[in-house]
């Protein structure tokens, strides 16, 4: 394992956002009913209703930063994986001001080798692939963690290994590997 790829929300912290009321908002701003965030996101990529759906949503996440805390495994496994010589990503289609916000509010920073959200790729699976070429590793030695099935289904093809963060012991299980 030389790198974990770390979804934000659901896997690092918990963000407390009512999606239905932030689907509601996202598509009143696109003229259109918006059923799935991910599907707009990777829909609309790069266009100008994907920007102004981008700067309504963030708002709402950036209010949830304010009363987010890290889970405490995350941030041991971080801690240990640093120190092992992992690179820690994380790879997430919330905005890139809310991780940033968070992780500036926990002094996160020096764990983390880079970011990747929404603004800069439409999918999860293309998050993972540019990790892979920039940091030149196999897909084997990239490991996944993700609390949707959704997404590590959408994954697992690239030949990453993929763990369904569903309860804590998941994480815990990773941080006995380093």
């Amino acid at each position: 394992m030389k790198v974990i790829a770390l979804d934000f929300d659901g896997v690092i912290t918990k963000l407390n956002i009512n999606w239905r009321k932030v689907r509601e908002v996202a598509s009143l701003r696109a003229g259109f009913r918006i059923d799935s965030l991910l599907d707009f996101w990777r829909d609309n990529f790069g266009s100008r209703i994907f920007q102004e759906v981008d700067d309504v949503v963030k708002k709402f996440e950036e209010e949830a930063v304010d009363k987010a805390e890290p889970f405490e495994d995350v941030v041991k496994l971080v801690e240990r994986a640093s120190k092992s010589g992992v690179k820690i990503y994380i790879v997430s289609m919330q905005s890139r001001s809310s991780i940033l916000k968070f992780l500036g509010k926990f002094n996160l920073f020096e764990y983390i080798s880079g970011i990747l959200s929404r603004e800069d790729f439409p999918t999860k699976p293309d998050m993972l692939r540019r990790i892979m070429e920039k940091e030149g590793v196999k897909p084997s030695e990239l490991v996944f963690i993700d609390d949707m099935m959704r997404n590590l289904d959408e994954c697992r093809y690239l030949g990453v290994r993929c763990v369904h963060a569903k309860d804590r012991r998941t994480v815990t299980n990773i941080l006995n590997i380093l």
